[in-house]
């Protein structure tokens, strides 16, 4: 996986995606999104805010960023818990908010480390043990 993402360099080989090699490209224009079992969230940021970031960081406008999080926020049910700091969170809601910060950048390939196809939101929040949550990525 790190060597797909750009952080590492293959030995040997090639790198590909749809044909083309990723070797030449560095980690930010590869278009590959992560969700780690242990979300990787900005501590000091609201859940809005840490949508937010990545957005703001790949200059995309403040209307174009408003927009993108708000579709999120409803898409990954987060939409109560906005203000919220990533303490604050349940286990789930900060699964769903770096799973939502990897959506965010619309990225071509989203891996998800170390967690099965669905217990990204599997997490422990009560809507995602009533089946809401259900194959997620299949929906967003």
């Amino acid at each position: 996986m790190r060597r797909i993402a750009g952080h590492e360099l293959p030995g040997a080989g090639d790198v590909k995606l749809g044909g083309v090699s990723l070797l030449p490209l560095p980690p930010e224009r590869r278009g590959i999104g992560m969700v780690f079992q242990g979300p990787l969230l900005f501590p000091g940021l609201s859940v809005r805010q840490n949508l937010e970031f990545g957005l703001r960081m790949a200059g995309v406008n403040a209307a174009e960023r408003q927009w993108r999080v708000d579709a999120l926020l409803d898409r990954t049910h987060l939409r109560e818990v906005e203000r919220l700091r990533p303490y604050q969170l349940s286990g789930g809601q900060a699964q769903r908010t770096a799973l939502a910060c990897a959506l965010a950048a619309q990225s071509r390939v989203l891996m998800n480390r170390t967690l099965p196809y669905d217990s990204t939101c599997a997490s422990g929040s009560p809507p995602a043990r009533g089946g809401r949550y259900h194959h997620p990525l299949r929906h967003l």
